[in-house]
């Protein structure tokens, strides 16, 4: 619950604060340049998150592979991330942003609570120029994870779009799936990474399940 409320309530003022730049007509530098792979494939979701960023065109990033190793709160789901893996590629999105859409791609992908991490590295643009570019990987992968299926197809048809490769695409649309169907109530969603004290104890364990199906509700609600 907690987390749900601080990780909304960042997103919303970070939010708030990039359409008052916007109405007053403030300028910003767009020098944060950023690789995206998973849902913002699509510079429509990016822009309906509410984002202040340039799409500059697909991109490469070289020696690394696309997995679904970002544990969440369900059992065997997975979200995307990338992994060193010499030899292989990923196709992303590259966009040019400013600090503060930075900032609230941040909140977005809940680096401060330990899902999503991100570094540098180079990328390519697809028949063009290098640079380094921001990527986020999973803070704590976990092997063995499924992504949800309509998660999937999402990925699929940004990729389509894109341009991808059609080998790369193919490779998506092979991926296994799985759907969400119990919460764990050993997953801290405000410390990920770590166990929930004395969550396998019965009655602690009752405790965090009741205390999910609240948070379930409340971010359906926010």
């Amino acid at each position: 619950m907690i987390s749900v409320l601080l990780q909304r309530s960042s997103k919303a003022t970070l939010a708030a604060a990039l359409r008052a730049r916007s109405a007053l007509r403030l300028s910003s530098k767009r020098d944060q340049i950023y690789f995206g792979y998973g849902a913002n494939l699509d510079p429509n979701h990016l822009r309906e998150s509410g984002l202040d960023a340039d799409f500059l065109g697909p991109a490469v990033l070289a020696d690394h592979a696309l997995d679904f190793s970002m544990p969440c709160e369900y059992y065997g789901v997975g979200y995307a991330s990338v992994s060193h893996r010499p030899g292989a590629t990923v196709y992303g999105a590259l966009y040019a942003m400013d600090s503060l859409s930075l900032a609230l791609l941040d909140i977005m992908e809940w680096v401060p609570f330990g899902a999503y991490c991100r570094s540098p590295h180079a990328v390519t643009l697809v028949g063009g120029d290098s640079a380094q570019a921001q990527v986020y990987q999973a803070a704590n992968p976990r092997a063995g994870l499924l992504p949800p299926l309509e998660y999937r197809d999402w990925l699929v048809e940004s990729a389509r779009k894109l341009g991808v490769p059609a080998d790369y695409l193919v490779e998506l649309q092979r991926q296994a799936t799985c759907e969400p169907k119990e919460i764990d109530p050993e997953f801290d969603l405000l410390f990920q990474g770590r166990l929930r004290p004395g969550s396998r104890l019965p009655i602690l364990r009752g405790l965090y399940q009741l205390s999910d199906k609240i948070r379930e509700r409340i971010a359906e609600a926010l």
